[in-house]
C-alpha cells in the first residue's frame, strides 16, 4: 500500500504542476521523490507536534 501512495501522490503533484501557473514537475520520477520528501516531512512533523503521554 504504501508505493501505492506514492505513485498517487506523485500523480497529484504532476496535476498541481499543470493546473498552477509558476509551478512546475519536469517529470513523473521529480514528482515521485518530491512524495518521498513530503511523506518523509510529514513523518517528522507529526512525531515532533505529538504530545507525551
Amino acid at each position: 500500500m504504501g508505493l501505492f501512495l506514492l505513485v498517487i501522490n506523485a500523480l497529484v503533484l504532476i496535476l498541481v504542476s499543470a493546473v498552477v501557473s509558476g509551478f512546475t514537475i519536469s517529470s513523473f520520477w521529480t514528482a515521485f521523490f518530491a512524495s518521498i520528501l513530503f511523506l518523509y516531512s510529514a513523518f517528522l512533523s507529526a512525531g515532533s507536534f505529538s504530545r507525551p503521554l
